[in-house]
């Protein structure tokens, strides 16, 4: 098995893996999370725990869609 590499955002797709948000949590918040994702926000309003499930319910069917004669798709198992 091949490993993939990646260095910047420019260069073509090779792999994907994908998941699904079932059971998905956001991560426990800390000062860099705050700083890059929600900066406007003290800790204790960064959003915690699981996602909530109108999201899980919004994805969960884009996760069994795809299609590129380029690229390798990988599921876990």
């Amino acid at each position: 098995m091949s490993r993939v590499w990646s260095c910047n955002e420019w260069d073509q797709l090779e792999e994907v893996i994908v998941g699904n948000p079932l059971h998905a949590r956001f991560p426990t918040p800390d000062r860099s999370s705050q700083l890059a994702e929600f900066p406007d926000c003290s800790l204790a309003e960064i959003p915690r725990g699981p996602f909530p499930q109108r999201i899980i319910e919004e994805t969960v069917p884009a996760t069994f869609y795809w299609s590129s004669a380029t690229t390798l798709l990988k599921r876990p198992m």
